[in-house]
């Protein structure tokens, strides 16, 4: 299974652009990914990460607001669902 940082652009452009999300949501994705996403979790393989390794983002998250915590959990379930299928 591939990490998250190798599987980031296939989300971006099979699932996002695939599917004519809005040029701002897919701006909105790629900004989570890049910021927020990666530097915590980009090497860990998308099976191996784990509830251990999502409270440790929201952690490092604590500082942000309400809104970009649950933006960017979206994002990280939504790269999981898809990468499942």
């Amino acid at each position: 299974m591939a990490t998250l940082e190798n599987f980031a652009p296939r989300f971006l452009d099979g699932h996002a652009r695939a599917n004519r999300h809005k040029p701002s949501g897919i701006s909105q994705k790629d900004i989570a990914i890049r910021v927020h996403l990666l530097p915590e979790l980009g090497t860990k393989r998308l099976d191996a990460i784990t509830n251990e390794d999502v409270q440790r983002l929201k952690h490092r998250l604590s500082g942000k607001s309400v809104k970009t915590v649950n933006n960017v959990l979206t994002v990280l379930s939504k790269m999981l669902k898809v990468a499942l299928e």
